[in-house]
C-alpha cells in the first residue's frame, strides 16, 4: 500500500481517469489475447461439430444409395459436398483404392496413390483399415480439418475444410472488437474525468454541513447522498444509524402484520405435554379457526392431528429434540373445524435455554392438502397411460431424435416386428427398415426434424427378426421443446399385411368373376346389389351402375 502514497499528493480527479485509461490498454490486450485462444478454441470445436452433422447425414445417404447401386447419385452427392463452407477435397474410394467420385473429375477412377496431390496422401492414408465411423482430425497449422468416413462394402470418403477464410474473419473481428473496448474505455475515463469535477467537491461539501448539522442540533433525519462511491456510501451509513433509532420499534409491528397477513400458518407451543398453544397467526382462520379458540389451553395441539400420525409425530419430535436438532421438518394431517384434513408441512424451530433445555418449539405450517390431490391426480394419469400404452392391438413406440434409436416399445410392437424388447431398444428402425423404403421414411423423418412439418404418416415395410417382410401403417409425431428442437419422437405402428392381401385377393377375385361366361348376382331383399359382366349384358342394361338396385319388376321379360 505504501507504494500508492504518492498518488495521494495529485487530485484525485486526475489520478483516477489516467489509471482508467491504462486500465483500458491493458483491457483490450488481455481481451484480444484472450479472444484469441479461448475463442479461437471455441471456433474450431464449432467447425468440428458442424463437419460432424454434415457427415453423420451424408454417411447415410451415401450409405443408401450406395447399397442400391444408385451410384451417379453417389458421384452427385460427392459432388454436392463443395457447398460446405470450406471444403475444397473430397474422395469417395472403395476397397481397392480406386477413387469412385471427388470434386475432381480427373481423380475419378485412379488409385488414390497415384493423385500427386500431398492432401489426398494425408486424408487417405491416414487410418489403418479396420477403423469405423467418422473421424475428424483438426490440423492447427494448416488451419484445416480433415475426416474420414467408413462406409458400408469396405469403402471410404474423406474429405478436408480449409478454416483459413474463417479464422482470418474471426481474428479480424477480434481486434476490431478489441479496437472498440479500449475506445469506449478512454470515452468512460473522459466522462468520469467531468463527473469528478462537477459532483465530487458539491458532494463533500454537503455531506460535511450534514454531519454538522447532526452534531449541533441532535437531528434524527439526514438525507443520504445518491451515487454508489465512497461519500454516498459515508452518506448512507450516517442516515442508517439515524434510521436504526426510528425503525426499531416499527419492525416489531410489521413483522407481526406479515406473520398475519401470511398463507402460512404460524404456531409456538410449549414444551409441555400434548404440547398446549401460545400463539397462531391469523392465517389459521383458513381452517376454520379463530386464534383465540386455540389458546388459552382450551385446545392443545395434540388435539389437532390426525389420530393415526400423532404418535409418529410425536415420536419424531422427541428424536429429534434428544439428537441436538433445533430445526426439522415433519409432514402430518391437521383436523380442520368443519371435520375435513389438511395435509400440512411443518418446519419447526426449537427453543431452548441458556442450559439447553427445550423451552417450546415454533412452526411454519404449509398448507399442501392440494398438492396431494394433484399428485395422487397425477399419479392416477400415469396410471392409466401405461394400460393405453400397453394396448394389444396397436404398436406404439419413442425414440430418440438424433440417434433413431427406441428408447421404448410395447409388447405390440415386439409382436409385430418379431424381435424382443432388449433386441430392440439396442436398434434404430433404419436398421431393419425395407432399403426401398428407407429414403422415403428419411426425408419426411428430417423435414420433421427440421420443423417443417408436425406429424406425417406413412405405410412402409420393416424386416422381420425371423427374415420375413411386414407391412405396416406408422404415424409420427414430435414432442419439442421450448425453442423447437425435438426432444422425443412418438410413433404407433399397425400391421396392414393381412389387410394388403385381402384387398389383393378381393381384386383377384372380381377379376376372374367379369371373366366369367355366366351371370353372377348377388341380391340382398330382392334388389341387385352386384354384378359381373355377364350380368347386365344378358339383361341388356348399357352398364353396371345402370342395372345395379334394379328388382324383379325391373328384369321381367
Amino acid at each position: 500500500m505504501k507504494v500508492l502514497y504518492p498518488l495521494l499528493r495529485f487530485p484525485v480527479r486526475w489520478v483516477v481517469p489516467v489509471l482508467l485509461m491504462l486500465l483500458g490498454v491493458v483491457a483490450a490486450l488481455a481481451y484480444y489475447a484472450f479472444r484469441s485462444s479461448v475463442h479461437l478454441e471455441q471456433m474450431w470445436q464449432a467447425q468440428e461439430r458442424q463437419l460432424l452433422a454434415r457427415l453423420g447425414i451424408e454417411q447415410t445417404r451415401l450409405e443408401v444409395q450406395g447399397g442400391a447401386g444408385n451410384w451417379t447419385l453417389v458421384r452427385r452427392l460427392v459432388t454436392g459436398l463443395a457447398l460446405h463452407d470450406g471444403l475444397d477435397h473430397a474422395y469417395l474410394v472403395d476397397a481397392g483404392g480406386q477413387v469412385l467420385a471427388s470434386l475432381s473429375r480427373v481423380d475419378t477412377g485412379r488409385n488414390w496413390r497415384e493423385l500427386e496431390s500431398p492432401l489426398a496422401a494425408r486424408l487417405l492414408g491416414e487410418t489403418a483399415p479396420g477403423q469405423s465411423g467418422i473421424r475428424i482430425r483438426s490440423d492447427r497449422e494448416a488451419d484445416r480439418l480433415m475426416a474420414r468416413v467408413s462406409l458400408q462394402g469396405g469403402r471410404t470418403l474423406a474429405v478436408s475444410v480449409d478454416l483459413g477464410r474463417p479464422k482470418a474473419v474471426w481474428l479480424a473481428d477480434a481486434r476490431q472488437e478489441s479496437l472498440t473496448v479500449g475506445g469506449v474505455i478512454f470515452l468512460l475515463a473522459l466522462l468520469i474525468a467531468a463527473l469528478l469535477h462537477a459532483l465530487w467537491f458539491r458532494r463533500s461539501t454537503r455531506l460535511t454541513e450534514d454531519l454538522r448539522s447532526l452534531a449541533r442540533e441532535g437531528s434524527d433525519v439526514i438525507t443520504p447522498l445518491q451515487g454508489e462511491d465512497e461519500l454516498a456510501q459515508i452518506g448512507r451509513a450516517v442516515a442508517e444509524m439515524v434510521a436504526r433509532r426510528n425503525a426499531a420499534q416499527s419492525e416489531a409491528r410489521h413483522r407481526l402484520d406479515m406473520v398475519n397477513r401470511s398463507p402460512v400458518v404460524v404456531i409456538e407451543w410449549r414444551n409441555d405435554p400434548g404440547w398446549p398453544l401460545v400463539f397462531v397467526s391469523e392465517a389459521v382462520r383458513k381452517w376454520g379457526y379463530a386464534p383465540e379458540e386455540l389458546l388459552g389451553g382450551r385446545l392443545v395441539y395434540n388435539d389437532l392431528i390426525h389420530p393415526d400420525d400423532v404418535a409418529r409425530v410425536n415420536e419424531e419430535i422427541a428424536a429429534h429434540v434428544a439428537g441436538g436438532r433445533n430445526e426439522y421438518r415433519q409432514r402430518y394431517r391437521l383436523r380442520r373445524a368443519d371435520g375435513g384434513w389438511a395435509h400440512v408441512i411443518d418446519d419447526t424451530t426449537v427453543s431452548r435455554d441458556a442450559g439447553g433445555q427445550v423451552t417450546g418449539f415454533s412452526g411454519m405450517l404449509t398448507d399442501v392438502t392440494e398438492m396431494v390431490r394433484v399428485e395422487a391426480e397425477l399419479s392416477r394419469q400415469a396410471d392409466r397411460m401405461a394400460g393405453f400404452y400397453d394396448l394389444p392391438f396397436i404398436g406404439m413406440s419413442i425414440t430418440s431424435p438424433l440417434s433413431r434409436r427406441w428408447v421404448q416399445v410395447n409388447d405390440r410392437l415386439c409382436e409385430i416386428l418379431g424381435y424382443s424388447r432388449e433386441q430392440l431398444l439396442g436398434m434404430t428402425w433404419t436398421q431393419i427398415t425395407h432399403p426401398d423404403d428407407l429414403q422415403d421414411n428419411l426425408t419426411l423423418y428430417e423435414e420433421l426434424l427440421a420443423n417443417q412439418r408436425q406429424h406425417y404418416g406413412l405405410i412402409k415395410r420393416f424386416i422381420r427378426g425371423d427374415g420375413r417382410t411386414v407391412h405396416v401403417e406408422i404415424d409420427v409425431r414430435a414432442r419439442r421443446l421450448p425453442d423447437g428442437t425435438v426432444d422425443e419422437v412418438y410413433t404407433t405402428t399397425q400391421d396392414i399385411t393381412g389387410r394388403l392381401q385381402a384387398d389383393a385377393e378381393m381384386r383377384s377375385l372380381g377379376a376372374m368373376a367379369d371373366n366369367a361366361s355366366e351371370a353372377l348376382l348377388l341380391t340382398i331383399d330382392g334388389r341387385i346389389e352386384d354384378c359381373n359382366l355377364a350380368g347386365w349384358q344378358m339383361f341388356g342394361y348399357p352398364d353396371r351402375v345402370a342395372f345395379l338396385g334394379c328388382g324383379p319388376a325391373d328384369l321381367s321379360p
